[in-house]
């Protein structure tokens, strides 16, 4: 999705501000203070090696990969603002009340997300949401070191929750919702593609894996997962249209350390060429057609009559606003190395569904796990970050044996305004998807999470400065 269609708030444009959010950003990342770069974590994509290398290995917990813009959201004394992979900042207007001193807003928060555009089925409603599926800091408590349940579950807590009991604050007049994304065991994959996918109202392209029980890394993390189907991977190169004669050819670059080189040549279709002209010195995603003629020139030769066909080659996607960078050569090694291994997802529900991923290494098969009531949830049931969160503490290794989905504990209600929905138990609201019962929204006309707020021993993540009430 272009990053123009979906752009909150005002842009940061002051130096001295923009510095200062950048050097909070990279503190709270434990980053040098001297680094330049969005310090997000990044995935890398998916190969046959890691259907038994990665996923028979160790725990992961499995998400649709939404296609829309990523955003990490830093919440400081000077406000909330959205940033993005250029490292740039737009200030953006949010209620985020400390869960101890309601009427003071958050600060020392740094949550990693993506902002999407629903669109109703029915009514043809636009909806913007901010899904938040990962967190590097809240409330000045680090968490890079934390298992995802806690980095989760300090989001709900700390974050999502106070919003929903500001009972009378009006969030329809926010850009957006804020959302935890919903998570799922890598048993309950099959429900994934079958049911929560077909049921979004935004455009998916894959799923991410997230492995349970190890650290946030800024930067390439290499046990982060995206899956997509052969088609959909795609490669952001640097576009240059090279005129010989006055007409133009299109050459695509990739990065080398600080510098772009060129990588391959792009035959575009005729319709496509004067907007390729007006993208030259720019990002743009490309996806690789097997079937695609594609010319290559001599890159020396004075005129474009030094030419070859080949078979298969890169096609234009869409430009990239959001992106100042290229993918270095290694990146795209690794993409094309995707594409070869072609792992279908058939393949990937069989080595899931054979046991080679979900209950190694003592994780137990999520599809029968007991809920903190005592009841049986079901498999579409996204993973509970209070149970997860749980059991990563009381046993590493089991991260995810004892919830079915990741969640907002349900309990008895909190008092909630008209019309607000009941905790999710019926599947309706949140992020889970078709069947699941994911974090309510809070925002933007969207009735706010209404799981009970009551804390049960153990559970309870104290953050510096904040006391434990509820």
């Amino acid at each position: 999705m272009s990053s123009a269609e979906l752009t909150c708030g005002e842009a940061v444009v002051d130096k001295r501000l923009l510095a200062a959010l950048q050097r909070e950003c990279l503190q709270l990342a434990k980053l040098p203070s001297a680094e330049t770069s969005f310090p997000g974590s990044q995935p890398v994509s998916f190969e046959r090696k890691h259907l038994g290398k990665a996923l028979g290995a160790q725990a992961y917990y499995a998400a649709e990969k939404t296609d829309g813009v990523r955003y990490m959201l830093l919440a400081a004394r000077e406000g909330a603002f959205l940033v993005d992979r250029r490292f740039n900042f737009r200030r953006v207007r949010l209620h985020l009340p400390r869960r101890d001193l309601p009427a003071v807003q958050v600060t020392g928060t740094l949550l990693d997300g993506e902002l999407v555009e629903d669109h109703a089925r029915k009514s043809g409603a636009r909806t913007l949401r901010y899904l938040v599926y990962d967190a590097v800091a809240v409330h000045a408590k680090v968490l890079l070191k934390e298992p995802l349940p806690t980095r989760l579950l300090y989001v709900h807590k700390y974050v999502l929750a106070p919003r929903a009991l500001a009972l009378a604050h009006d969030y329809s007049a926010e850009p957006f919702t804020v959302e935890l994304k919903a998570f799922y065991n890598t048993a309950q994959l099959r429900h994934v593609f079958e049911r929560v996918i077909p049921s979004l109202e935004h455009e998916n392209d894959g799923i991410i894996f997230t492995p349970a029980a190890e650290p946030y890394v800024p930067g390439t993390c290499h046990s982060l997962l995206k899956w997509k189907p052969a088609h959909m991977n795609t490669v952001d190169f640097r576009l240059l249209a090279i005129y010989r004669h006055r007409q133009p050819r299109f050459q695509l670059g990739a990065a080398r350390g600080a510098v772009t080189v060129p990588y391959a040549w792009l035959d575009p279709m005729e319709k496509d060429v004067p907007q390729l002209e007006a993208l030259s010195g720019q990002i743009v995603e490309c996806y690789f057609d097997p079937e695609w003629k594609t010319t290559s020139y001599a890159p020396d030769a004075r005129d474009w009559a030094d030419a070859a066909v080949t078979h298969g080659g890169w096609r234009f996607m869409r430009p990239r606003e959001d992106k100042h960078i290229p993918n270095d050569e290694s990146v795209v090694g690794k993409v094309i190395k995707s594409i070869q291994d072609n792992v279908t997802q058939d393949e990937l529900l069989s080595s899931i569904d054979g046991g080679d991923s979900g209950a190694a290494d003592g994780v137990a098969d999520a599809r029968a796990a007991p809920a903190a009531d005592g009841a049986t949830q079901p498999v579409d049931a996204p993973l509970d970050v209070r149970d997860a969160a749980r059991a990563s503490r009381e046993a590493p290794g089991a991260v995810g044996a004892t919830g079915s989905g990741l969640r907002a504990q349900r309990g008895a209600e909190a008092a909630r305004p008209a019309g607000c929905c009941a905790d999710g138990a019926d599947g309706a609201g949140g992020a889970g998807g078709a069947g699941g019962a994911g974090l309510g929204a809070v925002g933007a006309g969207v009735a706010p999470f209404c799981g009970s707020e009551r804390d049960e021993g153990g559970d309870e993540a104290v953050l510096p400065g904040a006391s434990a009430q509820s």
